[in-house]
């Protein structure tokens, strides 16, 4: 039965392929060619309109910039500027100057410790029980007598002890008043002398921009940033000894990052050069009405 049909589809294949092969012989004597007459019409060229480009200039290359992770001959992205020159600075990207910029520094201030200690009076050198401290309360904004031993509620501390040091520097010799307190509040033992002021923990540092002397921020924590017309800043360290900050402009696919001490100055707004002018003529005036006279 299986032969039987191999055999159909067999002559079904052969006819097939006849019937092909009769339409591709006879089908070209069916189809008619066509010519066109091109006497009566002679060719005539068409002008091309001319485009006008600008001429554009390439700057020289440069060494790559940091941040890519391969190196490439071609740069990622090319502009033209509106002079016609190749750039690879994106018309809605600003690039920063490569300098530090405007911030300056213009104070670090640090929290006072709420108690601290002004002097004493000694009413027996022989006998420290004796001894009158005077302490200042920062928060109240009053004067505070003390004795060695004696806890005083209402300022929550206490007087834990007391000595009078001498000390010699620079061939000279002086008294150091110091005591020892305990903080009834946070609990801690607080040393306090008469010639030092005792600070808290942390710092405030005040940072001001020389372009706009209205603007300035409070930065309380290494590691902070801001930002300015001329770029963004971060905070890197805090010498509250020498009173200096160490602050770095952060970089870009242009300019490297850049860093600089900070120490604490003072700038003031400049009188305006018209006002300058006007009192200079005013002076020549006066001279001029002067010497008409002689």
């Amino acid at each position: 039965m299986n032969h039987f049909y191999d055999k159909i589809l067999l002559a079904l294949a052969v006819l097939a392929l006849a019937g092909g092969t009769a339409v591709y012989f006879t089908g070209n004597s069916i189809a008619k060619s066509s010519s066109a007459n091109t006497e009566s019409r002679p060719y005539e060229p068409v002008p091309v309109p001319k485009s006008d480009f600008p001429e554009v200039s390439w700057s020289e290359p440069v060494a790559q910039p940091s941040g890519f992770l391969y190196d490439v001959f071609t740069p990622f992205n090319i502009f033209i500027d509106k002079n016609g020159n190749f750039t690879q600075v994106g018309p809605n990207i600003k690039v920063f100057a490569n300098t530090f910029g405007d911030p300056y520094l213009i104070g670090i201030e640090r929290p006072l410790y709420r108690i601290q200690m002004e002097g004493f009076i000694e009413e027996d050198p022989a006998d420290p029980s004796k001894v009158l401290i005077l302490m200042y309360d920062e928060e109240n904004n009053e004067s505070i007598r003390a004795r060695v031993g004696l806890e005083y509620a209402d300022t929550e501390f206490r007087v834990d002890d007391f000595r009078v040091d001498r000390v010699e520097e620079g061939g000279a010799t002086y008294k150091v008043a110091q005591t020892t307190i305990t903080d009834l509040r946070s609990g801690e033992q607080v040393a306090l002398n008469d010639i030092e002021a005792q600070y808290n923990k942390g710092f405030s540092a005040t940072i001001g921009s020389r372009e706009d002397l209205s603007l300035s921020f409070q930065l309380t924590d290494v590691g902070a940033t801001f930002s300015t017309a001329n770029g963004d800043y971060s905070l890197d360290a805090v010498d509250l000894v020498s009173g200096n900050v160490t602050v770095t402009k952060a970089g870009d696919d242009f300019n490297d990052p850049i860093t600089e001490v900070l120490f604490a100055e003072e700038i003031t707004e400049s009188e305006p050069e018209l006002e300058e002018s006007v009192e200079d003529n005013m002076n020549s005036a006066t001279d001029i009405s002067f010497d008409s006279f002689f």
